[in-house]
């Protein structure tokens, strides 16, 4: 080799060198994307950037060498050949600075990375540490703190890594049992293979709900201090997807145990996980036993045999979450008010245990329990698309004025679930008074049912209600007289001059056209129909009543007018 002496020894010492730090690079990098599942798609990105930047730096060094050779100007070619070579130099240098960047915007677990460091003689003094300075503004008396204890696995050892995160340890133990209450509602567990060729999986927890409710889900992303928040369409989803804060997951609903069949998900789930990240090879047999649990859960299960020793826990937090996710406050025919929670029959011995919940609230008054069980009803019947559902359902006037409403409204809602709830109270609180029998109350109860439940929803397609004038209205109502007053033992109705109806009550809702002398020139047995008949919303029906303007029907000009039915009572 050119007279060097022992030049031979040297060649074939650089050529182990090279095809060792070769191999051992490439079977990280295959471990790494396919084993450990750390290659997300940021990280994909990031490489395939990173062998574009390499793939680019060549070609300019190669132009570099190609200019100097054919260009006849020495100074100007010198100068051109420095450009290029500095220039290559910079893109490698990005190269590896784009990688750590996305290494630590990712938040890749770093314990793989630095356990592999290590093997490799190379110690750290700061480890990758979560913060998270958000403390959730929640009204309760005491607080828990909460330690994140979880076996992190490698493909290496298996090692316990307790780690704890501010914003858990600020979180109060109510934030905790509303959050389970949530995901027995809304939250869903899920397991993805990446590729039929390669053994990856994903894992995904999310929790999905309407986009007018994304400030719900940015609370709990700030809260917990992990996950992203994606909006799709009408919909808003928070998900958790990366395999260090899965971890964090599958211990927050470890400690605390979700209620509804989702903890048969959970517990697959969480098998499947531990399974993942503890297997050194992913073996035929752990990838089909991964496999086996993801075809068992969600819409493909069918065994919903709760584990031994199941027994519902409910508290008053995770009833507030499960209800914003599942419950219902209805206003149905003469302002009678009906609370529904509605799950599918699977979940019967968790209905039964709420049941049981709302018969023993400790505001319940004695005079009640006797008869309790009229209260609280418990009913199954099939949907229109055959499936089996469970219903509680609470009419009771009595039960729901002394008992559920003080509940609700001693908690923190998140939801805005807690609008229909408030216009649940104030449709009852006008009723109390008696001013479904006047025309202004009537008006305005009908407006506040309007634009409740769906009909709330930014993308109902139907006109706001200004919230302001509405809330402003309700209570220069109730600031008002009472229309009515106790006489002889009967309610008197001051608007009718008589006493309330025994054996009926006034139907709300009928309308008529009437010209300027007052001759009907059209009746309507509800507002609904008047307002198809000139193409326009309820709520502006309700408007024009109230402001009593003249509107354009068949070429004449007429006035929209209550008309007080009698009915019997339902």
């Amino acid at each position: 080799m050119h007279g060097f002496s022992n030049a031979n020894y040297f060649l074939t010492i650089a050529f182990i060198s090279v095809v060792s730090s070769m191999s051992f690079w490439w079977r990280d990098v295959i471990s790494e994307g396919t084993y450990l599942g750390n290659h997300t798609l940021s990280v994909q990105r990031g490489l395939n950037m990173g062998v574009a930047l390499f793939i680019v730096s060549e070609a300019l060094f190669f132009l570099a060498i190609f200019w100097a050779f054919f260009h006849e100007i020495f100074p100007i070619l010198w100068n051109g050949w420095l450009i290029f070579l500095t220039s290559s130099g910079y893109l490698i240098i990005l190269v590896y600075l784009c990688f750590y960047i996305t290494l630590y915007i990712v938040e890749l677990p770093w314990y793989n990375y630095r356990e592999l460091l290590i093997k490799l003689g190379i110690s750290f003094n700061n480890p990758l540490t979560l913060n998270s300075s958000y403390t959730p503004q929640l009204d309760v008396l005491h607080n828990r703190k909460y330690n994140n204890n979880y076996l992190f696995y490698t493909r290496h050892t298996r090692s316990s890594c307790s780690r704890s995160f501010s914003s858990q340890s600020n979180a109060p133990s109510e934030f905790w049992e509303w959050l389970r209450g949530l995901t027995d509602g809304e939250g869903n567990f899920y397991i993805r293979r990446r590729s039929t060729s390669t053994p990856v999986y994903t894992f995904k927890f999310s929790i999905g709900v309407h986009i007018d409710d994304k400030d719900m889900l940015d609370f709990i992303q700030k809260t917990l201090g992990m996950g992203k928040v994606f909006t799709r369409g009408n919909t808003c989803q928070y998900e958790v997807f990366d395999l260090k804060n899965i971890a964090k997951i599958i211990e927050i609903f470890t400690s605390h145990s979700l209620n509804t069949t989702k903890l048969l998900n959970f517990l697959n789930f969480k098998k499947a996980f531990e399974l993942y990240m503890s297997s050194n090879r992913k073996s035929d047999e752990v990838v089909q036993e991964i496999a086996n649990l993801k075809n068992s859960m969600n819409s493909l299960r069918t065994n919903f045999k709760m584990p031994n020793g199941y027994k519902p826990r409910i508290t008053s937090y995770w009833l507030l979450g499960f209800v914003e996710g599942e419950g219902s406050f209805s206003v149905v025919k003469g302002y009678s008010l009906i609370f529904n929670i509605t799950q599918s029959s699977v979940d019967s011995a968790l209905m039964e245990a709420i049941k049981c919940f709302f018969n023993n609230m400790p505001d319940t008054f004695e005079s009640m329990r006797s008869k309790i069980d009229g209260v609280v009803y418990l009913g199954t019947y099939t949907s229109s698309i055959n499936k089996e559902i469970s219903r509680i359902s609470i009419s009771q006037t009595a039960y729901i004025r002394s008992v559920l409403i003080p509940f609700f409204e001693g908690m923190t809602w998140r939801s805005k679930k807690y609008y229909d709830f408030k216009d649940w109270v104030h449709i009852l609180k006008l009723r109390d008074r008696c001013h479904h029998y006047q025309t202004e109350g009537k008006i305005l109860m009908d407006l506040i049912i309007s634009q409740m439940k769906n009909s709330r929803l930014s993308t109902a397609g139907k006109p706001a209600v200004d919230r302001v004038f509405l809330q402003t209205s309700i209570n220069s109502l109730l600031a008002g007289p009472s229309n009515c007053e106790i006489r002889e033992g009967k309610t008197w109705i001051k608007s009718l001059n008589r006493f309330r109806p025994e054996g009926g009550l006034i139907k709300p809702m009928a309308v008529q056209f009437q010209d300027q002398k007052g001759n009907i020139i059209k009746a309507f047995d509800t507002q609904t129909d008047c307002a198809k008949s000139l193409n326009v919303t309820r709520t502006t029906v309700a408007r024009w009543l109230q402001e009593g303007k003249p509107v354009s029907f068949e070429n004449q000009i007429v006035y929209i007018a209550k008309v007080e039915v009698m009915e019997e009572e339902m």
